[in-house]
């Protein structure tokens, strides 16, 4: 299960001291570490959780032949190597586009179980994250900083909306712990083994937790779930492989694995799929990796 740590691309020195500390304290919970790749606290973020020897997880704003930002290639490419994840919910040609960095952002917050603000300014992109987050009604927790305070000014916004304050970061698991009980959710998942393009245990269970609720994915986004789950499938607009998938699930729920034999298809391009198709309101995630048609 992840929890998302995000914030400005321009941290104060304390700011970023902070995301490290805290990111240190969620995976040694046994949490995964998710964020959106930027520079700044969202780098920072993913660092630190490769430095704790846990499993950090990036929803890139683009495909992956064009991974954004560029300066942190080196970055994606060590959280690979550790057993990370990288996530794109969009074609991989796609180039960085001001609407993908909100369609990133909602994802992020649709397939964690929380969200942490850090620092940012009125205007920081991660405030779009803790829009989500709220609309979600997932827990979301945020540093405060004086409303005086240029760079904190979202933060101290996103608290009159109603954010749960968080002070100290070796607060954020015992919080957690408590609102997960309340909830009677499961515990942490396990990302696992190194994951590699197209295929791993990495791969298949990050996004197997980023395609967790698309309906709430669609809430996050402003787009009526109902209105999408309409249109005919054979008029869904699908790569090769989302086709394949799609003609292998059934009304019956079946697990990922039972799909990669179906279609011969690798556990990452399965997985890819399934993405697409709960994103597009055509497939239900069940528990346990288990997926089936969406009732019309």
């Amino acid at each position: 299960m992840g929890i998302a740590i995000v914030g400005t691309r321009k941290p104060t020195r304390e700011a970023l001291d902070f995301t490290r500390r805290l990111a240190e304290r969620v995976v040694k919970a046994g949490w995964a570490v998710w964020s959106g790749g930027a520079v700044g606290i969202d780098a920072g973020a993913h660092a630190a959780a490769m430095e704790h020897k846990g499993i950090t997880v990036v929803v890139l704003p683009s495909g992956f032949k064009h991974m954004y930002p560029k300066e942190n290639r080196e970055l994606f490419e060590r959280v690979v190597e550790k057993g990370g994840t990288l996530i794109s919910p969009f074609e991989e040609e796609a180039q960085p586009a001001l609407g993908y960095f909100h369609h990133r952002n909602a994802v992020l917050a649709a397939a964690t179980f929380a969200t942490v603000v850090v620092q940012a300014g009125e205007k920081s992109g991660a405030r779009s994250t803790a829009r989500a987050a709220r609309r979600l009604r997932r827990p979301l927790f945020v540093v405060p900083h004086a409303p005086w305070d240029e760079a904190g000014m979202g933060c101290a916004l996103e608290l009159a909306n109603g954010a749960r304050v968080l002070v100290k970061e070796e607060e954020l698991v015992e919080k957690l712990t408590s609102v997960r009980d309340e909830a009677q959710l499961a515990m942490p998942l396990d990302l696992g083994a190194p994951a590699r393009e197209g295929s791993g245990r990495g791969v298949r269970s990050a996004r197997t937790r980023a395609s967790h609720a698309r309906a709430d994915h669609a809430r996050a986004c402003d787009v009526p779930a109902g209105d999408r789950a309409r249109v005919p499938r054979a008029a869904l607009d699908l790569d090769p492989e989302a086709k394949r998938v799609l003609a292998a699930i059934g009304e019956t729920p079946r697990h990922t694995d039972d799909l990669c034999e179906r279609t011969a298809l690798p556990a990452g391009a399965v997985m890819a799929a399934l993405l697409t198709l709960t994103l597009q309101a055509v497939v239900v995630e069940a528990p346990a990796g288990f997926y089936r048609l969406r009732a019309p």
